[in-house]
């Protein structure tokens, strides 16, 4: 258990792996296939075969896995049987399998009598192979799986269907798969079924095994794919023959019925020994000198379609074939006694002449008769051709015994060969045999390029050392040859195609390379391909710049050989021949021309591939100077990207930037490169990463300090970072990658770096630019989020370098812009607009978070608010008498940050109100521009954005007053200002308090009529408007018509009848002043119709009236409201209307609203309500008030007790009607 659990991280560990081994990792996937029970009454033996099948283009694609069961065993064979002959493993599948209708299909092969009522039990009993049931179960539909892993184990049900016509047997299955994607009904017979379950796994077979002991045992039978798994391994050696039987058509014999055909195969020499155990019926069963195939009754055209596997030593595999004996099976007893009759034989020969095996597929044999059968001198039937088309190829074929041999029978097999030693390709036999041809080695090689690339993949390890060898032993004739194949290989490996057959080469390379003396001959002839280019041998050098990485890595791994041969051998020749390379690559990079272009570009993308296989030999400073060299050497400017991209891998996978003194030499090369693409928005991709691999490396460096490439760095690129961040799109992901990129490098810095740079400038002028920039770049990422609100440490870690950055560059505003000749009031009012988005951050509000998390971040960062909030303070009392110019321009912000809910902070920041009326007060001898502007401001941040508290009105009236006292000229004016202030606060609290209650709508009309006395008190006017239009809301979703309509009217009066443009607002168009003003008093009339108080109504008809016949002669709009108010007339009199109920309401004790407290008031009900249903409707928007429904007046202990309450009583108004004469209607009066 503890190896698989160190196994188990192993495999956790492979995301962290090489693209290559992940690439191989991915290609290789597992099918477990774990039977559970199998139900089946019946007295024979069985044999169970289970096969991959591929429903789309209805063929195998596995070995079969073999299962023999007895009645003892069943039904439980799991509990029954040990696990590793109830469970296979499907291998070599890949992806491109499982993107198939897959299937596994089980054929049931019962041994015994030719028929099953026979019984079983007598002596003698014959081992007759026979069909008895199938059944199919798709792989898709019993596996939960997404793309790179798979679901667990699940046991499932799968019907068997017993063989009810044996002729069709052998395509039994491709029926039920048909009728299983028609999703046509198939009936289950009783009595015969079996359960299984389903897992894949990824990865190295032995490693998957190894890493899950409970799912998949040790001695596991793995069955693998025909053919080879989509990458082939070093050390994968195979050697298999699977042999089909398909069909075969016989004579009767000179009997009434049919034979019973069975095919007897084994595998003999040439001088008849039989090759032992190579015989296998599948995975699972062992090996054995032969097969005996199924036995069809009473059928001369028999259908098989049974494989089965050949395993042949390669030693053997020449002088070895394949032996088919056809004999009859008699069922009667007494012929039975007298054995099998053989009548009939054929052969095959695995290898052909020319060394080449047999061509995969089908095979039409020749049948032999029995009278040339021999098996302990097979020469005597070898001399004749195995199958029908070699025929064709005997020089005299009517000089054949054709009595031998007959016309009228027929026998059909396919084969499939699977072999990593042979081939069916002529030319690559030639290479893998070159030392038997010698004279031949510059044809086969030649040759090489005609091979397709499958081919090669399958023997790439052996031709790889048949490669070498050549290359060892004849140099001088072949050597170019060598290379040239040794090139092509490397780019096939290149090729999308092939591309994961590069994790093979790699492996070659590191494990399997031998040839310890390749180095002598490969660097040579490297040089001469580049020195030449393309020449008449047909080198090319682009080809070989594409094959670089993987030239040096047989480089170094053959010196790395011959240094283990002779140790303590010198280097110094080996380095002498590596830096000839590389002098042949800075020639190639230096030469000018579109042809060599993609040369150049090769080598850059190719060499930080074999950073660490250099550093093997050479130090760092001197790998660092042969780097730099290159990297000057190419000089064209259509090379950038690929010069990024060099330096990228020069950072990520070298060791280099890890040591002083060969940083020391490469930085500079880093540095100018990322600048000058940076300063042009060139590459921003590319870029971004670089840098950002740079500051991580630098990160990571721990002998020594990194100041001085930290101060570089800043000096040189933090200007064009700060550019990029501006000019990146906010959407695209290399937004957040720059972002992360200034704060890392900002992070970095320290106090001295920041000091530094800040005096590097050569003038204000550019410090000022910079510092603007840099404030301004702040104060964006603040406002704006760049990160997913999901990211809390990537977003507060920000805020903590922002907060060390503007500390630094703050120090710089006070050196350099704080004397009257040198301030710079746009670059001040950046700053402190920075510092007061920094304290007003949401993110930075510890106090919503839980207990552990506040005090996480409090241990970590603190508090930066408090921080940040000193260092304005500081920074304003630093300007003296400049505060002046800050007024009234910093008034809006500075309240938006006294409004933070902090106490701390608003303790400290609240005085600067204080300097600000002081300065006013002197420059101007008053301090109206601040309380106005104070005013203004105040209502937006109250009523709006919801900022303020009652703490924050305490400590408002308590800092200032406390101020203010001291100062005798600004006392007074002072004290009104803050008084004026906390009235305001106190009701734009009380406002804020019942505006979002829908139930409070009587308390919001009486919260808004206290602002509106305010602002009349005030003269503001706009202020005034705003809270007129929401009141005017109130009363329309009330149905208080009466009060809307006197509401807009409020809002008329505010207008005067002029021709001034007024801008649009709310529903209101853009449109004149008198336009507005008449629009207003024409709702207001409509409003006061709909109340039937038209008695108010005609008044302002009246006002109307004189306009259009007085001022502007509108005659039509005359006649119009003329005949309105006609109608108001006349309403009056013929309308009955229901006379007004009032109620007046006192409203006692100190936890009222300031506006309410102890006042009483008159309300008008509705229409015939009594006064119960009154109190009820107002006592349910003051829950917690008890209502008094008598007259009498409270006394003070009432008045001021914490417990709220209601008085209400109906009230009746008195009319004045002396000055009306008797004799009017009584409705006028």
């Amino acid at each position: 258990h503890l190896q698989s659990l160190k196994e188990t991280k192993k495999i956790e560990r492979e995301v962290t792996m090489p693209r290559s081994s992940l690439s191989i990792m991915k290609a290789h996937r597992h099918l477990l296939l774990s039977v559970k029970t199998f139900v089946c009454n019946i007295e024979d033996n069985l044999e169970v075969y289970f096969s991959l099948f591929d429903g789309d283009n209805e063929r195998f694609l596995s070995d079969r896995f073999v299962m023999y069961l007895d009645k003892e065993v069943l039904p439980d064979v799991a509990e029954n049987l040990s696990s590793e002959k109830t469970k296979t493993l499907f291998t070599d599948l890949g992806r491109k399998t499982f993107a198939k209708e897959l299937f596994i299909v089980c054929q049931v092969i019962r041994t015994g009598h030719m028929h099953t009522e026979l019984s079983p039990k007598k002596k003698h009993s014959p081992n007759f192979r026979r069909p008895f049931a199938c059944g199919v179960f798709s792989v898709q539909e019993n596996i939960d799986h997404d793309d790179d892993h798979f679901g667990e184990d699940r046991p499932f049900f799968v019907p068997l269907f017993p063989c009810t016509n044996e002729a069709n047997f052998h395509n039994m299955h491709e029926d039920l798969i048909r009728k299983f994607l028609n999703k046509s009904s198939t009936s289950v017979v009783d009595g015969m079924s079996m359960s299984a379950s389903l897992k894949v796994f990824n990865g190295d077979r032995a490693r998957i095994i190894g890493a899950n002991p409970l799912w998949i045992p040790a001695d596991i039978c793995v069955a693998r794919k025909l053919g080879f798994p989509e990458v082939i391994l070093p050390g994968d050696i195979r050697n298999d023959v699977f042999v089909s039987l398909e069909r075969g058509e016989f004579e009767r014999g000179g009997k009434s019925a049919g034979r019973n055909v069975e095919v007897t195969v084994s595998v003999l020499l040439s001088n008849g020994t039989v090759v032992e155990n190579c015989v296998y019926a599948g995975s699972g069963s062992r090996g054995s000198n032969e097969y005996n195939s199924l036995i069809l009754y009473h059928n001369n055209n028999p259908n098989w379609n049974e494989t089965f596997k050949l395993n042949i030593p390669t030693d053997k595999f020449h002088d070895s074939h394949v032996l088919f004996v056809f004999k009859h099976c008699p069922t009667t007893s007494h012929v039975r006694e007298k054995g099998k009759k053989v009548f009939g034989f054929a052969f095959l020969r695995p290898l052909r002449t020319d060394g080449t095996t047999l061509v995969d597929g089908g095979h039409h044999l020749v049948f032999y008769k029995t009278s040339l059968l021999d098996s302990k001198n097979p020469g005597k039937y070898l001399a004749y051709p195995s199958s029908v088309a070699d025929l064709a190829w005997v020089e005299n074929e009517h000089g054949l015994n054709n009595s031998a041999k007959s016309s009228k029978e027929a026998f059909f097999v396919s084969t499939l060969i699977c072999s990593t030693k042979l081939t069916q390709n002529l030319d690559l036999v030639g290479l893998l045999r070159w030392r038997q041809h010698k004279r031949k080695i510059p044809e086969v090689l030649d040759s090489l390029v005609r091979v397709r690339g499958d081919e090669i993949m399958k023997f790439l390890q052996d031709i790889l050392d048949a490669l070498f060898a050549i290359l060892n032993e004849d140099t001088e004739t072949s050597g170019m040859l060598v290379f040239n194949n040794l090139i092509f290989i490397i780019n096939l490996l290149l090729e999308t195609k092939y591309q994961q057959f590069q994790a093979v080469l790699n492996t070659y390379i590191s494990h399997h390379f031998s040839a310890a003396l390749a180095h002598r001959h490969i660097v040579p002839l490297f040089n001469k391909v580049m020195s030449i280019g393309k020449g008449k041998d047909g080198s090319d050098v682009v080809k070989v710049a594409k094959s670089l990485h993987y030239v040096i890595k047989f480089i170094m791994q053959s010196w790395a050989l011959n240094i283990r041969t002779q140790p303590g051998k010198s280097d110094l020749e080996f380095k002498s021949s590596v830096r000839e390379l590389f002098a042949k690559l800075n020639e190639a990079m230096e030469r000018n021309g579109d042809g060599w272009r993609g040369t150049q570009s090769a080598i850059l993308l190719n060499l930080p591939k074999v950073y660490k296989d250099l550093s093997s030999v050479f130090n760092d400073d001197e790998l660092a100077d042969m780097l730099k060299d290159l990297f000057c050497s190419a000089r064209s400017s259509s090379l950038i990207s690929s010069k990024l991209n060099f330096l990228d891998g020069l950072i990520t996978t070298s060791p280099l930037f890890h040591n002083e003194s060969s940083r020391v030499t490469l930085m500079p090369l880093v540095l100018n490169c990322l600048h000058q693409q940076l300063l042009q928005k060139n590459e921003l991709k590319t870029c971004a990463d670089i840098l950002g691999n740079l500051l991580s490396c630098l990160s990571k460096v721990t002998n020594g300090s990194v100041n001085d490439e930290v101060e570089q760095i800043s000096k040189s690129l933090l200007q064009v970072v700060f550019q990029a961040v501006v000019a990146v799109d906010r959407t695209s992901p290399r937004a957040g990658k720059y972002v992360a990129i200034l704060y890392t490098l900002l992070k970095m810095m320290s106090e001295d770096n920041y000091q530094s740079y800040l005096k590097s400038f050569e003038n204000q002028k550019d410090l000022r630019d910079f510092l603007n920039k840099a404030f301004g770049v702040f104060t964006n990422l603040l406002r704006r989020n760049i990160y997913a609100d999901d990211w809390f440490v990537m977003k507060i870690e920000g805020n903590y370098v922002i907060l060390g950055a503007v500390q630094n560059f703050s120090q710089a505003l006070t050196d350099n812009f704080l004397h009257e000749d040198a301030f710079d009031y746009q670059l001040w009012s950046t700053y402190f607009h920075l510092a007061i988005a920094f304290v007003s951050h949401e993110i930075l509000d510890v106090h919503k978070y839980s207990e552990a998390k506040r005090m996480k971040i409090l241990e970590k960062y603190g508090d930066m608010r408090h921080v940040m909030g000193f260092e304005l303070v500081r920074m304003w009392n630093s300007l003296g008498g400049l505060q002046s110019n800050f007024i009234p321009s910093m008034i809006a912000p500075f309240l938006e940050m006294t409004l933070v809910p902090e106490p701390v902070l608003r303790q400290e920041t609240l005085p600067l109100f204080y300097d600000m009326m002081d300065k006013e007060m002197k420059n101007s001898g008053n301090i109206k521009k601040v309380e106005e502007e104070f005013v203004d401001k105040l209502d937006v941040f109250l009523s709006k954005d919801g900022l303020g508290d009652e703490e924050y009105k305490e400590l408002f009236e308590q800092i200032l007053t406390e101020k203010i006292t001291r100062n005798k000229e600004l006392m007074k004016p002072g004290v009104l200002f803050v008084n004026s202030v906390v009235q305001l606060l106190e009701r734009l609290l009380d406002y804020r308090k019942v505006s979002s209650r829908e139930e409070y709508r009587d308390m919001k009309m009486g919260c808004i009529v206290n602002l509106l006395n305010y602002y009349e008190e005030k003269g503001k006017e706009d202020m005034f408007l705003r809270y007129v239009n929401k009141l005017y809301d109130l009363h329309l979703s009330a149905e208080n018509y009466i009060e809307a309509g006197f509401t807009l009217f409020l809002y008329a009066s505010c207008l005067e009848f002029e021709d001034y443009q007024l801008k649009e607002e709310g529903d209101f168009p853009a449109q004149t002043e008198r336009a507005r003003k008449e629009m207003l008093y024409k709702k207001a009339i409509e409003l006061l119709d709909k109340g039937k108080l038209w008695e108010s109504a005609i008044r302002i008809c009246k006002t109307l009236i004189h306009e259009y016949e007085m001022e502007v002669f509108d005659f039509i709009k005359l006649s119009e409201m003329l005949q309105l108010q006609a109608t108001f007339y006349e309403n009056i009199i013929t309308t009955h209307r229901v006379e007004p109920i009032y109620f007046r309401v006192g409203f006692y004790g100190k936890t009222f609203p300031s506006f309410l407290q102890n006042k009483q008031f008159v309300y008008r009900g509705r229409p015939v309500e009594k006064i119960g249903e009154f109190c009820f409707r107002i006592q349910r928007e003051y829950p917690d008030a008890e209502v008094l429904r008598h007259n009498n007046p409270l006394n003070e202990e009432r008045m001021l007790s914490n417990k709220p309450y209601i008085q209400c009583c109906k009230v009746d108004p008195i009319s004045d009607n002396s000055s009306i004469p008797r004799d009017v209607n009584y409705r006028i009066s």
